[in-house]
């Protein structure tokens, strides 16, 4: 699970929440147990969560969207659903643009990031892609909205 908090115009937490073993009920709880902590701890106002194609979705992914979009309706929070496309159209118009320079381009935009993105490359299996969504999940709703008080992405495809 990918998470991204934006306070006051800068991004203040960007991290890696990770859910081991296989799907099933116990997980659903715990990542909604989180994510509740999360919205919480954060005062959070808005949700932003990067969906998945609908060959790459799930029953349990399908399960766990609903589950925080009721969550978020219950704590009147604004939620906002974006896909990959929607994702690189805050840095190009281009199609064929791709998920790693998405990750590279956010990270020549934001140097703090450097670190995690030379990591990420270095890996075979991606662990940062998550935080990386989540991150252009926020940075895409703040240009597209005006910025008003605190906006969340703590996901973008979650882990199984």
């Amino acid at each position: 699970m990918g998470i991204a908090i934006l306070r006051k115009e800068k991004l203040s937490i960007w991290e890696i929440k990770t859910f081991k073993g296989h799907w099933n009920e116990g997980k659903l709880k715990d990542i909604l147990f989180r994510v509740n902590e999360i919205i919480d701890r954060y005062e959070v106002t808005h949700i932003c969560l990067k969906r998945s194609s609908k060959n790459q979705t799930s029953e349990g992914l399908s399960k766990l969207i609903s589950e925080i979009t009721f969550l978020s309706k219950r704590k009147k929070l604004v939620i906002n659903q974006y896909d990959l496309q929607d994702l690189k159209s805050l840095f190009t118009d281009n199609y064929k643009f791709t998920k790693q320079s998405m990750f590279r381009a956010l990270a020549e935009q934001n140097p703090f990031l450097h670190e995690q993105y030379n990591r990420e490359l270095k890996l075979s299996v991606p662990y940062y892609e998550k935080m990386f969504e989540a991150i252009i999940s926020v940075l895409l709703y703040r240009k597209m909205h005006p910025p008003q008080g605190l906006i969340v992405s703590p996901f973008s495809p979650l882990y199984y």
